[in-house]
């Protein structure tokens, strides 16, 4: 049984459900109360849907209007996670509310998402294989200064190499 409650700041004009579905319960022109609406998908996925009052309009992802009618949260979290990682199930069951870490943890894990590490990364100024050369040139005694200068990058980017920091993979 699809349950139905009113959107949040648009109580009168839409309620949402359980299943992730969105609907118009106030006549207005060129459509119908009882309307469920398409909406459209974003570009990183996610479906969202207008709303308009009074003429104006607004953009919201539809999993938003489902967590804040349906799924409690006690801890005031500020973002929703699809726990089945599937970014168009907007089912009230499969949503959670979740901290930015928690939600990124998640998408690791699920192998949505795989932050970019060395000369992959947009702004990485080393290649991959400059590093092992790094760290001997370290070994034999050039300072991070030295370094810097002849690869071009801040001392800093050099100390992180050294304290394994950064391109602790190689």
């Amino acid at each position: 049984m699809e349950n139905w409650k009113p959107v949040v700041g648009y109580e009168g004009i839409y309620e949402v459900s359980d299943q992730g579905r969105v609907k118009r319960i106030k006549p207005e022109y060129n459509t119908y109360v009882g309307k469920i609406l398409s909406g459209g998908i974003e570009k990183n996925g996610y479906r969202v849907v207008l709303l308009y009052d009074n003429g104006k309009r607004k953009m919201f992802k539809v999993h938003r209007l489902v967590a804040i009618a349906f799924v409690p949260n006690p801890e005031n979290k500020p973002q929703i996670n699809h726990k089945n990682a599937i970014k168009l199930d907007n089912r009230a069951e499969n949503l959670e509310w979740s901290t930015c870490q928690e939600n990124i943890t998640h998408a690791v894990n699920k192998g949505l998402w795989n932050a970019a590490k060395g000369e992959q990364h947009g702004q990485a100024k080393l290649k991959d294989i400059q590093i092992p050369t790094i760290r001997s040139l370290l070994k034999i005694g050039y300072t991070c200064n030295d370094i810097s200068v002849q690869f071009k990058v801040s001392r800093i980017t050099i100390e992180d190499i050294k304290a394994k920091r950064t391109w602790k993979w190689l």
